[in-house]
């Protein structure tokens, strides 16, 4: 059987009594006199309408209309050419870059970006700024590596000695371990060990017996590098007091300055008793105080002596790094790691590189934009590139968006190339 179908009547009758349902609720009375529910609907429907025509307007008037920003921006962006200006008093003046704007204003201005027709309304200063300022963020900077560190590539060409190659600076994580090696720079020869160098005697038959120097290659290294090792006091034998003379302990610990071998532990006889020492530190003092052997036993009616301070000799034989390929030192502010082998990646190159020569040739790093570093006795911003700027202080660091560093030997960051000094002065003048 067919449906019948609803009248508009019906429809009609159905929205009127949802419409006195809803009534009732809200109002609490269902007789519907008047139905101010209907007139609320309306008003809401109406300023949404008008809400949307005005926001579609502002955006199409922003769009035809740019604000005009340059007569009150102090650091504005030419959206047309990327040029940048900045107000100083009531000119507004070109400025080479960001960094070079900031330093102008002391803060970390943000450019406002207008139209080359705005500029027209203002009066024009002559251009100021630091050319080979660096490259800075506007806002945020990305975080910094960790560690600085130089880098340098030994080997021989035909006919020729090993030497230095290329020199290249980078930063990057500081390396876990380290390695050892020989090292001379033509006039002193130098043992870098845990992250030190000490000056060393290879002629001294003690030692180069004690440390293998018969195999050991020295490797050439230049200025830089030598300098980025922090430098301990030189390798020799340790002092014992009162050597030779009688300890007052049976033999064979009656002889002060003796090594006494002990079931395979080296042990040093002193005037207060015997001590253990590290097998390289034995086979150095042997070589004055002689040997002997002895049980545990006859060990056992001998006190322990304090330890003896070895100083820079090594405790243990190193293995030594070979003399070419590349050697690198990295440091930051609590560790410098000495190690052999990987190559910098990525080496951007620097202008007027010398390879043999005494200059740093290039730069390494996997950040790609300027960062801050301390070296405890300044403040510097280290360009993408790896030229190094001294910045005034650490309030001038601040305004120019910087105001966290890391920290970074002076001795490793001396080898980075040095850019323009960023101060003030040198922003307000003319490029």
């Amino acid at each position: 059987m067919p449906r019948t179908p609803t009248t508009p009547a019906q429809i009609s009758g159905h929205r009127f009594l949802v419409r006195r349902v809803e009534h009732a609720l809200v109002r609490a009375d269902a007789r519907m006199l008047h139905d101010p529910l209907r007139t609320r609907g309306r008003a809401v429907a109406v300023g949404a309408a008008l809400l949307v025509l005005v926001i579609a307007g502002t955006v199409i008037l922003g769009l035809l209309r740019p604000r005009d920003g340059a007569a009150d921006a102090d650091l504005v962006l030419v959206r047309d050419t990327g040029a940048l200006h900045v107000r100083i008093d009531d000119r507004v003046h070109p400025v080479a870059n960001l960094a070079s704007a900031r330093l102008v204003l002391g803060q970390p201005a943000e450019p406002v970006r207008v139209g080359a027709a705005a500029l027209e309304k203002v009066a024009a200063g002559h251009p100021i700024g630091i050319p080979a300022a660096p490259d800075i963020a506007v806002s945020d900077p990305p975080p910094a590596p960790a560690s600085a560190g130089i880098c340098e590539e030994a080997s021989a060409a035909l006919h020729e000695p090993v030497m230095v190659r290329s020199t290249v600076a980078r930063m990057g994580p500081l390396p876990e371990g380290g390695d050892s090696a020989l090292v001379t720079d033509g006039a002193s020869t130098w043992l870098v060990h845990d992250g030190r160098r000490a000056p060393i005697d290879v002629r001294d038959p003690a030692l180069s017996r004690a440390l293998g120097f018969s195999t050991a290659p020295i490797r050439p290294v230049g200025a830089h590098l030598l300098e980025a090792i922090p430098e301990t006091g030189a390798v020799r034998a340790p002092s014992v007091p009162r050597r030779g003379e009688q300890s007052g302990f049976p033999a064979p610990f009656d002889v002060v300055g003796r090594i006494v071998d002990v079931g395979g532990r080296r042990v040093l006889v002193l005037s207060d008793g015997a001590v253990e020492v590290p097998p390289v530190v034995a086979d150095v003092l042997a070589a004055e105080g002689g040997t002997a052997a002895a049980t545990e036993v006859e060990l056992a009616h001998v006190p322990v002596a304090p330890g003896v301070d070895h100083g820079s000799l090594p405790g243990e034989v190193p293995s030594w790094a070979p003399a070419d390929g590349w050697l690198c030192v990295d440091a930051d502010d609590r560790r410098t790691a000495v190690t052999h082998g990987r190559a910098p990646a990525a080496v951007v190159p620097y202008p007027g590189a010398d390879g043999v020569g005494p200059a740093t040739d290039g730069f390494s790093s996997p950040a790609s934009a300027t960062v801050a570093v301390d070296t405890g006795g300044g403040v510097h911003l280290v360009a993408a590139g790896g030229t190094r700027h001294l910045v005034e202080n650490r309030r001038t660091l601040s305004a120019m968006g910087y105001p966290a560093t890391v920290t970074v030997p002076w001795r490793v960051l001396a080898a980075f190339r040095a850019g323009p000094e960023l101060t003030r002065d040198s922003a307000l003048s003319a490029p």
